[in-house]
């Protein structure tokens, strides 16, 4: 006789079968993918994704619970998505800080040597940093032994800009305004500052003292890596602009009227017998 007997209930110490949440591991695999952030800004969107599964994930284990499981998986995917998404950030910002900071030396380099009478020293600054001299080599020796430089050299110094800041001779007050663009092409940061210089004209009389001038410059650097590893910034273009928009509103303390000085103003002010410069003027109050 069969004494087996059967029973259609479930062992209680079966456990219940329950479901894994595949937006927790979506949310996982993003979150160990979003290293990937630090490398570029555009790779943002790989916490930012990790975030918003991961948090999707939770939602629906909590409404869906015990039937579903994977809680843990969402949080490490939570955690991993944040921390880097967050590094990623905090590390671009830091970044762009740097490269404004050093851009804004080599210009104030720039400035001091035209303002110091070394134009030799400011035309360094503009050639691209392999065909510079080295640092303590004398640099009228080196344009004298160079035809090519010597060349640029001249035509640099023909530059209405240039002639003006040596003209100036140090009397000139150039404050930085406005960082105007941060960006990389090639490789290599470029950067776009905006100076004001301001300068006192000569006076056309004793009883009628000279009036205090504003012209705007912008700037364009471009940084590269040696293969040493030390950056190095070229000045790669440097123009005379109109005034920035908040000047002809009056928030800057300046005029708000921008007019093309005359050719009278300018001969006080250059040696060269040089008319029409395209020189946009902001007197000050």
């Amino acid at each position: 006789m069969n004494n087996a007997q059967w029973n259609d209930r479930p062992d209680a110490d079966v456990a219940r079968y329950r479901a894994l949440s595949a937006a927790a591991i979506v949310g996982l695999l993003f979150g160990i993918l979003s290293p990937a952030a630090m490398l570029h800004w555009l790779l943002w969107g790989v916490p930012l994704a990790g975030i918003a599964v991961s948090l999707l994930a939770l939602a629906h284990i909590k409404r869906q619970a015990p039937a579903l499981v994977g809680r843990q998986a969402a949080i490490v995917g939570l955690l991993l998505s944040v921390g880097f998404g967050t590094a990623a950030v905090a590390d671009w910002f830091t970044y762009r800080r740097l490269i404004d900071t050093e851009a804004r030396q080599a210009a104030a380099l720039w400035f001091e040597a035209l303002a110091d009478e070394k134009p030799l020293a400011a035309h360094q600054l503009a050639l691209t940093p392999k065909y510079r001299a080295s640092t303590g080599d004398n640099l009228q020796k080196f344009y004298q032994e160079a035809p090519r430089w010597h060349e640029e050299l001249e035509s640099y110094l023909q530059q209405k800009l240039i002639r003006t800041l040596l003209v100036l001779d140090g009397r000139a007050h150039v404050r930085y305004w406005a960082t105007l663009s941060i960006g990389s092409a090639q490789q290599r940061d470029q950067v776009s500052l905006l100076y004001a210089v301001t300068f006192d004209e000569q006076p056309q009389s004793e009883n009628a003292p000279g009036r205090r001038t504003t012209f705007f410059v912008k700037m364009n650097l471009q940084r590269e890596t040696l293969k040493t590893g030390q950056p190095a910034w070229q000045i790669m273009r440097t123009e005379v602009v109109e005034p920035p928009s908040e000047v002809g509103s009056g928030k800057s303390g300046m005029a708000a009227s921008a007019a093309m000085p005359r050719n009278s103003q300018l001969h006080s002010l250059y040696s060269l017998h040089d008319h029409d410069l395209p020189f946009f003027f902001v007197p000050q109050r």
